[in-house]
């Protein structure tokens, strides 16, 4: 690795660790229509970009509604 990399290098991870960020997102998973009920839980999240989302679908309760 040459001197240039090695300086970008500890300077990419000091910006990140003193900016909180971290090279994977997080991964969010929301259930939607758990138990019968049309809701989002949990109803609000915070994500960032590089973050992913999982909606968790599951099956109406009853018939026909």
């Amino acid at each position: 690795m040459s001197f240039f990399s090695s300086v970008v290098l500890v300077f990419a991870v000091a910006i990140s660790s003193v900016a909180g960020f971290t090279p994977y997102g997080q991964t969010f998973q929301v259930q939607v229509g758990a138990n019968g009920n049309l809701t989002f839980d949990p109803e609000t999240i915070i994500a960032n970009v590089g973050d992913t989302v999982v909606y968790n679908f599951h099956p109406k309760v009853g018939f026909p509604f």
